[in-house]
């Protein structure tokens, strides 16, 4: 992953030019990255898609645990988790990546300067792992006999595994990213958050591989078997009950499939800077560029992906659409609290009359009944 800023690493054992050495000591003496008018539509959408991710996937959260009586499906448990990553990355990430995109020197300390970066690589790196576990829960369910998806118990070990396998992949983030003083005119300095260790390239190009390009194609081709065998090999005499199975099971993976497929194109344009920020030829007014306008923007699109996901769950999902807008709407007209309805007034005692007349009545219906 890229340092931020990354042109930084080449200042100034790399620039010969003084010109150069000018601009950079400008840049690094500016107290914003980009400008005002970048920063009010940056400050805008990153506040709204941090509200909207953590709104939309604490109801998701809820919603599966509390009001949906099929959240016990190995599926939902997998849903589940990608919502809790997408919560991480509401509460911890973007706000964080917002001032790391507007200020120039790192305002967050040594310590967030570590563990924010950390935290979104665990994040992310939690939900393409998920997505490559759903899918492969999927194709045992439709190869193998009935009941043989993933148990209670292995579905608590495959999260486990999956949030241990994340972290353990974005450690270098923790021990190698750290706040460093540099030089600016006057005589001053200014601290940066900055990625320093020699195997930093080749770490970005395993982080793509690792936590994008190998997940996303053992996906892809797990979901295209389960395409060809759900809509071309149809088996003959098949009945009612299993065909409403099938289309049951072919609506969920249209819905799995969305979302792999939002995840990639949300995240392709991010892994695409980093790449290009440590490999690519850029000049010094291309990394400003980057700087300033791209990286924010390709952090935003990456972002939204996480508050996108649970709109995903509910169109696909009546009923958890269904719970979810009453919960909003509770939450919106009612204060969250429920409505209390007046108690009823309680009935009057039965007469003696009443209780000698009632079986009386209710044998004369009866009689009628029998002459309809």
């Amino acid at each position: 992953m890229a340092s931020l800023p990354s042109w930084v690493n080449t200042y100034p054992e790399n620039t010969t030019d003084n010109s150069t050495i000018s601009d950079y000591d400008e840049l690094l003496s500016l107290k914003y990255k980009i400008g005002v008018p970048m920063i009010v539509f940056c400050g805008l959408c990153y506040v709204v898609i941090s509200l909207m991710c953590i709104l939309f996937n604490g109801l998701l959260c809820w919603l599966i645990i509390f009001k949906t009586p099929e959240a016990h499906k190995s599926t939902d448990y997998f849903i589940l988790n990608l919502a809790i990553s997408d919560l991480l990355v509401g509460i911890f990430c973007i706000p964080f990546t917002l001032i790391n995109h507007i200020f120039t020197e790192n305002q967050l300390g040594d310590v967030m300067c570590k563990m924010t970066p950390f935290i979104q690589g665990t994040a992310v790196g939690s939900s393409v792992f998920t997505l490559a576990a759903v899918a492969v829960d999927r194709i045992r369910m439709l190869f193998n006999p009935p009941g043989s998806h993933f148990t209670g118990r292995q579905i608590a070990v495959t999260v486990g595994t999956i949030w241990v396998a994340a972290a353990a992949t974005m450690l270098p983030q923790a021990l190698y990213r750290h706040e460093t003083a540099y030089p600016i005119p006057l005589g001053r300095s200014i601290s940066l958050c900055v990625e320093d260790w020699p195997l930093s390239k080749l770490y970005t190009l395993l982080l793509f591989v690792i936590c994008y390009l190998i997940p996303l194609l053992v996906t892809g081709g797990l979901y295209i078997t389960i395409c060809i065998h759900l809509w071309y090999k149809k088996p003959a005499g098949e009945d009612e009950a299993a065909r409403q199975k099938t289309l049951k099971m072919k609506q969920v993976i249209k819905m799995l499939i969305t979302i792999v497929a939002m995840f990639a194109l949300s995240w392709l344009p991010l892994y695409a800077c980093w790449i290009l920020e440590d490999f690519g030829p850029l000049s010094f007014d291309q990394k400003v560029i980057m700087m300033s306008y791209v990286n924010p923007i390709a952090h935003l699109l990456a972002f939204s992906n996480s508050c996108v996901n649970p709109v995903v769950y509910g169109y696909f999902r009546p009923q958890l659409r269904r719970e979810g807008c009453l919960a909003m709407y509770a939450w919106c007209v009612c204060g969250g609290a429920k409505r209390q309805a007046p108690a009823a007034a309680p009935a009057p005692p039965p007469q003696p009359m009443q209780l000698r007349q009632a079986p009386l009545r209710e044998h004369r219906k009866l009689q009628r009944l029998q002459y309809v």
